[in-house]
């Protein structure tokens, strides 16, 4: 904006000389007057110029300013925002690991059952088979004690047979 009337206020002054140069050309006095309003219309002109950039370096040293205040402001929340993304973000970590560590026990807890089910009817289960074979090998025992029995009963028919002839004839003469 600043520039626009900069360059608005040059073309005034040079159609100022222009317009001097052709009115008062012939005079020698207007020389004079024409050099002195052109030395003004370049005295103003610098001035003009002066406080245009004074104008445009204020305004850009209020943009940075500017600027600089909305990055800090930026920053500023971004750290915050940041800072609140962590805290959830642990939150979330404590959270995942509390419901692990729960689950963790529960299938622990569910497999200790388990187990102790399973090895409670096994160790029943052999403890039965074991009172049958024990009770199978009692048997056994008893059978072979007969066994043993028998074979002696068995043992010497023929000197047994004898005895028992004698006997039989004793009893018979009794009688």
């Amino acid at each position: 904006m600043t520039v626009i009337i900069s360059v608005v206020l040059s073309l005034l002054a040079v159609l100022n000389i222009i317009l001097l140069v052709k009115v008062f050309s012939p005079q020698r006095e207007t020389a004079d007057i024409f050099a002195q309003r052109l030395d003004n219309t370049d005295k103003l002109l610098r001035e003009e110029f002066g406080l245009n950039r004074k104008e445009m370096n204020d305004s850009a040293r209020s943009a940075r300013d500017e600027l600089a205040k909305s990055l800090q402001a930026f920053e500023t929340n971004f750290e915050r925002v940041r800072a609140s993304v962590e805290g959830k973000l642990k939150d979330i970590q404590n959270d995942n690991n509390a419901q692990l560590e729960q689950m963790r026990a529960t299938v622990d807890e569910k497999l200790h059952k388990t187990l102790e089910t399973r090895l409670g009817e096994s160790f029943l289960l052999v403890s039965r088979q074991l009172e049958q074979v024990q009770k199978g090998l009692g048997e056994m025992q008893n059978l072979a004690s007969d066994v043993g029995g028998l074979k002696k009963v068995l043992a010497n028919v023929k000197t047994k047979g004898v005895l028992g002839e004698y006997q039989l004839g004793a009893l018979l003469e009794q009688i």
